[in-house]
Formats: C-alpha cells, sequence, structure tokens
C-alpha cells in the first residue's frame, strides 16, 4: 500500500520564492500572499498564469527605472521603414491611441502602440497538393494544428523553396510572432507563439515579422495576455466556424516598457510561471498518490475477510480520512465501499437471503410510448424524462408536462409511490430512482422503464441494490448495448437480487442510510471549501485586472 509519507503539499518556501521575484506593489502582492493557496485550487493555475501576464503588461513586475520608451518608439520606426523594402506589408505608423481604447493603466515611462507598429505581416497559403515535389522540401509548413508550443521549431509538414515560388505561401523570418485567424480553435483560444527559424504558414495564419526581433518573448507575452480582449473579436457563424478579422488584430494596443525593461519583466514571468509549473506538478503527484491510496484502502475494505480483517481496514480509512477524502470527487469511492458492504451483509451470514431476479420481484415493468411528443404540454401531468432521474434521485425542480385527455397510455404508464425508475436510453443509462413518496399525476417518457414491485417494501432496498457499482448497476451497465448505450426490458428484468430477511433487511438499509447521509455531509463541505478557495481566486483576479 501506498505510504502517506509521499503526499507532499506546496510548502510556506514556495511563497517566500515568489516573494523574491515580484516587486512591491500593494495589489501584487495580495496576489502573491496566496499564491500557494491559489495554486491548489483545482482548474486555478491557467487562471493564474494570465494575472501574471497581467501583472507583467500592466507594469507590477518591474521596478521604477527612470528610462522611456519614446527612444524605442522612434527605433521601431526606423526599423520599419528598412522591412518595408524587404516587400513586407508595412503600415503607417499609429497616430496616438484614444484614452477609450487604452484598456489599463501602465507606468508613466511606457508607451501605447498598436500591434502593427511593431513590424509587419505576412499571410500564408497553401501549395498544390497534387505536385508531390512541392511536400518533398525541408521548410516547416505551419498550420493551426502546430501551435500547440509558444517557440515554433518544427512543423508536421515541410515544403520546398519550389513551392514557396509556385503558391501563396511566404517564407517567414526567424523570430516572427504567428497567429491564427481562422478555424474552430478560436472559439476558446488565441493560439500564438514565435518561430524559432525560418517557416511558411498557411491560410488560416498571420505572421507579424518584427522590426526589432530582440522584443519577440515580450510581443508573445502581451498578445497572450490579450487573449480575452482578442477572442471578443472573433466572429462567430452560425455554422459554427470562427474567424478573427486581422486587421483587428494589427490594431491591437501593446503597451511598452523600454527594451531592458522588456527583458526584466520576460526573465521574472518565465520565473513565476516555472513555479505555476512546478507547484502544479506536485499538486497532480499529490492528487495521484492520494487516489492510489485511497483505492488500495476502499479495496482492503470491500475485500476483508471475517470482522477482524474488516475492523483492521477500517481502521485504516478512518485513522486517515482527511488525506483520503479531501476533494468532493473522492466522496464517491466511499459511496461505492459503502454500498457494497451493506449489500453484502456487512460479512453476516446470508444463508437466509433469497436470490432472485428483478422481473420475478415486479408486477410489471413498462415504459412509456415514442408519441410522447403530440401530448407536451404547458401544464398538466409531470412527464418524467431521464434527465430527471440522473442523480439516482427523483428531481422535479424542472418538469415537463403532457395533458392526455384521458387516453389508455395514461393508465398503463402512470407512477405511483414505491415505484422503481430506471433510465434505459442515452448518457445516463442505469440511473435508478425510487419514488419515496406520493407524486401527483405523472408519467414515464420512452427512455424510462417503470418498475411495480409485488411488495412495495422491498422498493428500498431494490433502489439501493441498482445504485449499487457492484451489485445492479453493475448488471445493467454490463447489459447496455449498441453505440448509443441502451437497456431493453428484458435485461432490466433479468438483473440479479439478494434479498435478507425484513428485520435484517431495515438494519442494513438504516445502517447504509446514516453512513450516506454522512458522505453527503462530507461531499458538502469540501464542496465548499473549494467554493471558498475558487472565490479567493476570482476576488484577487477581479482585484488585479479590473
Amino acid at each position: 500500500m501506498t505510504q502517506l509519507s509521499e503526499v507532499e503539499k506546496p510548502r510556506p518556501a514556495a511563497v517566500q520564492r515568489v516573494r523574491r521575484l515580484v516587486a512591491g506593489d500593494i495589489e501584487a502582492r495580495r496576489f502573491i500572499d496566496n499564491f500557494d493557496e491559489l495554486v491548489t485550487v483545482v482548474g486555478s493555475s491557467d487562471r493564474l498564469r494570465d494575472v501574471v501576464l497581467h501583472l507583467a503588461v500592466t507594469g507590477c513586475l518591474s521596478g521604477t527605472h527612470g528610462d522611456s520608451s519614446e527612444a524605442l518608439v522612434k527605433q521601431l520606426h526606423r526599423r520599419r521603414a528598412d522591412l518595408a523594402k524587404t516587400g513586407i506589408r508595412v503600415e503607417a505608423d499609429s497616430l496616438a491611441i484614444p484614452q477609450d481604447e487604452v484598456p489599463y493603466a501602465i507606468p508613466t515611462q511606457w508607451r501605447w502602440v498598436r500591434a502593427r507598429d511593431l513590424g509587419g505581416f505576412l499571410g500564408g497559403g497553401t501549395p498544390a497538393k497534387s505536385n508531390a515535389s512541392y511536400w518533398t522540401g525541408k521548410i516547416p509548413w505551419v498550420s493551426p494544428k502546430d501551435m500547440k508550443r509558444l517557440w515554433i521549431e518544427d512543423a508536421a509538414d515541410h515544403i520546398s523553396l519550389a513551392a514557396i515560388d509556385g503558391s501563396a505561401a511566404k517564407l517567414i523570418p526567424m523570430t516572427s510572432v504567428l497567429y491564427v485567424v481562422r478555424g474552430m480553435i478560436l472559439a476558446h483560444s488565441f493560439p500564438v507563439a514565435v518561430t524559432t527559424r525560418e517557416v511558411t504558414i498557411n491560410q488560416d495564419m498571420k505572421a507579424l515579422v518584427l522590426a526589432m526581433p530582440e522584443m519577440a518573448a515580450f510581443v508573445l507575452m502581451s498578445l497572450r495576455a490579450a487573449r480575452a480582449r482578442v477572442l471578443s473579436m472573433v466572429e462567430r457563424s452560425t455554422h459554427g466556424t470562427c474567424r478573427l478579422p486581422s486587421e483587428r488584430v494589427e490594431m491591437l494596443p501593446i503597451a511598452l516598457p523600454p527594451i531592458a525593461e522588456q527583458k526584466r519583466i520576460v526573465a521574472k514571468v518565465d520565473q513565476l510561471m516555472g513555479l505555476i509549473d512546478e507547484l502544479e506538478a506536485k499538486q497532480t503527484k499529490k492528487r495521484e498518490v492520494q487516489t492510489r491510496f485511497r483505492t488500495s484502502a476502499l479495496d482492503a475494505l470491500a475485500k476483508a475477510e471475517g470482522p477482524e480483517q474488516l475492523a483492521e481496514a477500517w481502521k485504516r480509512v478512518a485513522g486517515n480520512w482527511i488525506v483520503l477524502f479531501e476533494q468532493p470527487e473522492s466522496v464517491d469511492g466511499l459511496r461505492r465501499s459503502i454500498l457494497g458492504l451493506g449489500l453484502g451483509g456487512w460479512q453476516s451470514n446470508r444463508h437466509q437471503w433469497i436470490h432472485t431476479t428483478l422481473g420475478q420481484l415486479a408486477a410489471f415493468v413498462t415504459s412509456g410510448s415514442r408519441n410522447w411528443k403530440n401530448y407536451y404540454a404547458e401544464s398538466g401531468a409531470i412527464f418524467v424524462r431521464s434527465q430527471d432521474i440522473k442523480t439516482d434521485a427523483l428531481d422535479l425542480s424542472s418538469p415537463a408536462y403532457v395533458s392526455l385527455s384521458g387516453r389508455v397510455e395514461g393508465t398503463r404508464t402512470q407512477i405511483q409511490q414505491d415505484d422503481i425508475l430506471i433510465t434505459i436510453t442515452g448518457a445516463n443509462v442505469g440511473k435508478a430512482a425510487h419514488v419515496d413518496q406520493e407524486i401527483s399525476e405523472a408519467y414515464v417518457s420512452q427512455h424510462v422503464a417503470l418498475v411495480r414491485l409485488h411488495d412495495p417494501s422491498l422498493a428500498p432496498w431494490v433502489h439501493c441494490w441498482l445504485i449499487s457499482p457492484e451489485n445492479g448497476r453493475g448488471q445493467l451497465l454490463g447489459s447496455s448495448y449498441g453505440d448509443k448505450p441502451g437497456l431493453n426490458l428484458a435485461q432490466v428484468k433479468s438483473v440479479s437480487i439478494a434479498v435478507p430477511p425484513a428485520q435484517e433487511r431495515r438494519e442494513i438499509l438504516d445502517r447504509i442510510g446514516h453512513l450516506l447521509d454522512r458522505c453527503n455531509d462530507l461531499e458538502a463541505k469540501l464542496k465548499a471549501k473549494e467554493g471558498t478557495a475558487s472565490k479567493l481566486v476570482e476576488a484577487v483576479v477581479k482585484e488585479l485586472v479590473a
């Protein structure tokens, strides 16, 4: 079994390392003071990277050095004039950027420029696929699928110089900034990267050829920081295609510090990103170790032979409770073990249990017909669909309604108290609910099986059995068929069930119910803790990027 000593948490020393990297801005300090806690929140690492980038482009990661960017702006003007002589499209210098276009405050020594002021632009193209010689060269032909790294040194496809001469493709200089202007990838991301060698690009991409290649790392960082602004420019068609007008990217305001300050900022960002990666890796390792330890402990609980082994296995679980169940999703394994042990009789002698099938226990098993859409209504009888039982309980918080006008269908599929409902098609196949209280007029859809038992008092036990992965749930999922999972009524009826005597059944169900309530309480507390941490992330982010 994995030892708990392997489970490591990022130490406070990591926070001290970050403090030493960052200047003394008061808001930045709040971010840094909470860095260790923030990075442990599941799913927050990407958000934290966005915050680091924002701190960088707003001047929070550099001190006040007194240098101005005026000289750099003039140097860019001269270098762009030289770039235009090479045939690269270079636009005229931008006028002053209006205040309403300025996205955030920057140090007084910095200057705002537009992306087009940083160099010139080249488009891409695709050489003829029919000419095999075009695709036997050594020049990387970069497409959106290659934009998974920040620095591009190669691509999946390569073309020849002849292919460039024979198509709209262009030879893109080293340290140019590449970005995607068409494709579904723009729905959620703005892929941007810098070339580390000469490349070509396809027609779904553009290249910003920098007038001053030494600015490549800072420009890349600035465009990454502008991702939200860029995505707001993406045009999405009703067919799902996405297009980013390149001219809007070219007009994007970029905050420009002097070259020396750019290098200091990039170095600090690299250090911070590296620390996030390090802490994230530790969290991933920690969760992997916890998962292995939890699986081992719960397996020992499920496989215990006799009361002594069961007590020892439970002692191990109880003694490491906090470590084993640190995330809400980890509680599901405990529920599974409780159900497995309970329905197995807690190691009791099961010789008095009756072994039967759901079909033999049922007065009938049926499901709704396929013509219910003709009877949908704004009000009337409740219409139970598969989504209404996806939590293994009947949830009518968002009900659908039908109006039957006395049709025979209503008597066949009308729900009563102590009926069992089972999803038989779709993603929720195998989910089951017990109608544990009186219900107003309600019917099942064709996606739901209705099971009415000869003895309604068995309903709680049958439901418990059906939601147990080691018992009914496992049988149902094992029987589901087809590309779209589904069950027929014969398969539902064939589920085997072991039923203890009434008194023992009540005792087992009471005990299971008590422990499952404890699981629900534990899960709620873990979600609340996780929610508090997530709110802390959002509060800090809001304060920093407002």
